[in-house]
């Protein structure tokens, strides 16, 4: 008895630890962690170190900064909050993957990436508040991540901004095999294939140059919908893999084929943004039976990667119900809020989709893997910095007599070179250099002199600008010098040197400096006779217009007057710089337009985006003033325009402006006003944005006037103005304002029925329903 006492006690003993130990060993529930080695490209597939092919399936957020802005209806939850939900095996989600929006403009208040740089650019708030952590969290979950630079905009334009993005992003994750790389969320204008190629290449090179391992990802032309020929004509870099963004409404299986299906049977896609609600906008209205199965069957065909568009509760099309605090999931049979009809909403079908496939085509081995390296460009000695803003600096231009030198026979400096502006006749010349040592030793930067030869066409005082340099753009200069006699070709050259703070340029490496140059007046130059202008080229190439010097001596290339021939040394300036108008754009993010073809959606409820504002924004009652009828007949001013947005119903007007002087005088552009005529549709007060103006953006002036005659077509109109900042219009030279406004309450406007507005155009083009005024005097256009 005694004995069968002591084993039922022993027994009760080891039941009770048993379960003591269970309670407070068990892992507390499980993430959707797998193996996150280095990926690398091999053919149409993205894979791991072992060889083994990877589909990378999950979720996109909104901007990670928004989330946290508005963390009322969103339960107060935190980027990082989010990342935990939607990797969270025990809720039954299997994200492999989370992409992470950063948007470069504010939006619902928060302040985007371009607001936030501390003092002296070192370092940028946005990322030590929102970003680091949502990286490290994707990191400590053990699933990958994509910093996603969210424009929605043109893209030529955007060189200067992407650029100082991804040279610091490249720096911060260029070791960290977590981190894949998202090149431009979503480009628009031009829509072409070529042009983007070119603007994306530049990018991709730029971040080769410091992280030659992590994943880039590049959209395409015409909202990320135009990549049909990706495979064709490829960007290049190695590892790259490409995205398009396909909605209900832009078609199904015959239009993905063209656009880039077809395409991606011979290089890989990681699409980043699908979705859709039976209740969604033009563009996300859609079904699981009209367009989500019909996609998925397309996705898992193809071996496409992708991540849903939104793992929110307010963006469209939503995965929870809207603005519902306790995130309810849309589509599930627990819905409590309305929304539990599975074919409805994606909700359901998303977290279905990455729960059948959690165990399909994940990568194999540890994080700690090596490195699978990509086919990249030499990696420079110094790592690329870029500057808050291009360096100015205007000098007079020195004269120096041309003298004879032989070329030194050892050449250990090649030069390669093409225009980004290759327009025959433009205000700003934008050479872009590449120098490689072909030698065997190091070469000390600050000895070496690189110059490029054209004519003036004026004798106005120039200014240069860098765009992007490997070395840091504040240890690149520039000084301008007359050749005298002058030869074809060539009265003058733009020469770039560099800083002792440079450093050296190691045997086989390659450095890049981007640069423009422009004359005080923003008079316009003559390409096409410059000597060392190249027309055909859309990337770096070999050219022998251009020449290098090394302590003084020619090294390579060859000068205008003839082989073996060059100027000497450029003289030290001491002039006083002179500030000439920023040419780069204030980036925003622009709402989708709803029109064909039809931009991808970031907004419901609540505004599509709320733009960065140049300068404080007017938001006052219009008055109410005669309409002004006079004409001239000496009509000076010629005006172009487009809409950016060209849907039919939306909350912000993007009219674009170019202005050129056709007169034989410079004009004061202060005298100056525009004026665009639209229907308000509303009584409620309005705010005006500069997205870019040639003039400086805080040189533009605007006000809305109510016309006291009102038509059918117009009751309202937008005058755009300029300071005495703005300075003047050379004859024979344009200047642009690209502008945006919208009402307070971000109510919608209605296009169709507005005097100004075209539908059409995706360019510039002569435009007579706007007016233009020269002191009060109407000199272009028809009023309404």
């Amino acid at each position: 008895m005694k004995n069968a006492k002591r084993i039922f006690a022993a027994l009760a003993i080891f039941v009770f630890l048993f379960t003591f130990g269970f309670i407070f060993i068990s892992p507390s529930p499980s993430n959707a962690s797998i193996p996150t080695p280095w990926l690398h490209v091999d053919g149409k597939y993205i894979k791991d170190p072992g060889g083994n092919t990877v589909v990378l399936r999950g979720v996109s957020l909104i901007d990670i900064g928004a989330i946290e802005h508005q963390g009322s209806f969103r339960g107060g939850k935190t980027a990082v909050d989010l990342i935990n939900m939607a990797t969270n095996e025990s809720s039954g989600w299997y994200s492999r993957v989370v992409r992470l929006p950063v948007y470069p403009a504010a939006i619902d208040g928060e302040a985007g990436w371009t607001n936030c740089w501390y003092n002296g650019k070192s370092s940028n708030s946005y990322y030590d508040d929102h970003l680091k952590a949502a990286v490290e969290a994707c990191i400590a979950k053990g699933v990958y991540c994509i910093i996603d630079w969210h424009y929605i905009d043109t893209y030529t334009d955007k060189d200067t901004q992407t650029r100082e993005f991804w040279t610091f992003i490249a720096n911060k994750y260029k070791d960290t095999p977590n981190v894949i790389f998202e090149l431009f969320n979503e480009p628009t204008y031009p829509d072409s294939w070529s042009t983007w190629r070119t603007t994306a290449q530049g990018w991709v090179d730029m971040i080769r140059t410091i992280a030659p391992n992590n994943l880039i990802i590049v959209g395409g032309p015409r909202w990320s919908q135009n990549l049909g020929q990706a495979a064709t004509s490829p960007v290049t870099g190695g590892n790259i893999v490409y995205n398009a963004h396909y909605y209900p409404t832009h078609g199904g299986s015959s239009a993905w084929d063209a656009n880039f299906g077809n395409a991606a049977n011979s290089v890989p896609f990681l699409n980043t943004e699908w979705g859709f609600q039976h209740d969604g906008d033009s563009i996300t209205t859609g079904t699981v039976s009209s367009y989500g199965q019909a996609y998925k069957d397309y996705l898992e065909t193809k071996g496409i990667s992708w991540t849903a568009w939104t793992f929110d509760n307010d963006y469209k099309p939503v995965m929870f119900s809207t603005r519902v605090s306790s995130w309810d999931l849309a589509g599930s049979t627990n819905n409590a809020s309305g929304d539990s009809t599975y074919n409805d909403h994606m909700g359901q079908f998303v977290k279905d989709w990455l729960y059948e496939k959690r165990n399909s085509n994940i990568p194999s081995g540890s994080a700690a893997t090596a490195a699978v390296t990509a086919t990249a460009a030499a990696t420079p000695t110094k790592t690329a910095t870029v500057t808050a803003t291009p360096t100015k600096t205007a000098t007079p231009t020195s004269t120096v007599a041309a003298t004879s030198t032989s070329q030194s026979s050892n050449k250990i400096l090649n030069i390669q070179m093409y225009n980004g502006t290759t327009s025959s006749s433009t205000n700003g010349i934008t050479p872009k250099f590449k120098l490689t040592n072909i030698g065997s030793s190091a070469i000390d930067l600050s000895t070496v002199k690189i110059r490029y030869y054209y004519t003036m066409d004026s004798s106005a005082s120039q200014s240069f600008s860098v765009d992007f340099a490997s070395v840091g753009s504040s240890n690149i200069t520039g000084t301008f010098t007359t050749v005298s006699p002058s030869v074809t070709g060539t009265d003058c050259y733009f020469e770039v040197g560099f800083s002792s703070s440079a450093g050296t340029l190691a045997a086989g490496s390659s450095t890049e400096i981007q640069a423009r140059y422009n004359k005080s007046d923003w008079s316009n130059y003559n390409q096409s006779n410059d000597y060392s202008f190249n027309p055909t080229a859309t990337a770096y190439a070999d050219t022998d217009k251009v020449t290098v010097y090394l302590s003084g001596t020619l090294n390579s290339g060859t000068p205008p007057s003839g082989s073996g021939t060059t100027v000497t040394a450029t003289p030290t300036r001491t002039a006083t710089p002179v500030v000439t108008p920023t040419r780069t754009a204030t980036p925003v993010v622009t709402p989708t337009p709803t029109a064909t073809p039809v931009v991808t959606p970031t907004r419901t409820a609540t505004p599509v985006v709320t733009p960065t504002r140049t300068a404080t924004p007017v938001a006052t009652p219009t008055p109410t003033v005669a309409a002004t009828s006079t004409n001239s007949s000496s009509a000076s001013l010629n005006i172009q325009m487009f809409n950016g947005n060209t849907a039919s119903s939306l909350n912000g007007i993007t009219p674009k402006f170019k202005l050129t002087n056709t007169g034989s005088t410079p004009i004061n552009l202060s005298t100056v006003k525009i004026r665009y005529y639209y229907t308000a549709d509303s009584s409620v007060s309005q705010q005006f944005t500069v997205d870019y103006a040639m003039a400086g953006n805080s040189n533009i002036t605007s006000s809305f006037i109510s016309m006291s005659s009102p038509t059918t077509t117009a009751d309202c109109y937008l005058e755009i103005g300029f300071s005495s900042g703005a300075g003047s219009l050379a004859a024979g030279a344009s200047t642009e304002i690209h502008s945006r406004f919208n009402k307070s309450d971000w109510s919608n406007y209605s296009q169709t029925n507005d005097y100004s507005f075209n539908s059409s155009a995706t360019n510039f083009v002569d435009w007579t329903k706007v007016t233009v005024y020269l002191s009060g005097t109407k000199v272009s256009g028809t009023e309404p």
